[in-house]
């Protein structure tokens, strides 16, 4: 089975620490979905909005669910990922990870 154009374009982005800047710095799902579309074609990758709405959807699900770590969201939407830990009454503690500027919260 051959990997999607997604995630053909994920590879490239991967390996080039420029391309990953240009596009994490974009605040908002708009902005960002034009900008990873533009920089795609600009590669060669045949995307729609609809395809890259549905991976980012997935990936939110995956980061959500625990099953991404916070370098692989860095290909899902721009901003910072940040951990706060909080302590309950009850002496426990718990973790929570927000994501800013990239719509993510």
């Amino acid at each position: 089975m051959s990997k999607s154009q997604i995630q053909q374009f994920l590879d490239v982005m991967k390996k080039d620490a420029e391309l990953l800047s240009v596009i994490n710095s974009q605040v908002g799902d708009k902005a960002y979905i034009a900008v990873f579309m533009r920089e795609a074609l600009l590669r060669g990758f045949q995307l729609t909005t609809e395809e890259v709405q549905a991976w980012q959807r997935t990936a939110r699900m995956a980061y959500d669910a625990g099953e991404l770590a916070d370098e692989e969201l860095e290909f899902v939407a721009g901003g910072q990922v940040t951990t706060t830990t909080t302590q309950a009454s009850s002496g426990a503690s718990t973790s929570a990870r927000r994501r800013s500027a990239g719509g993510l919260i």
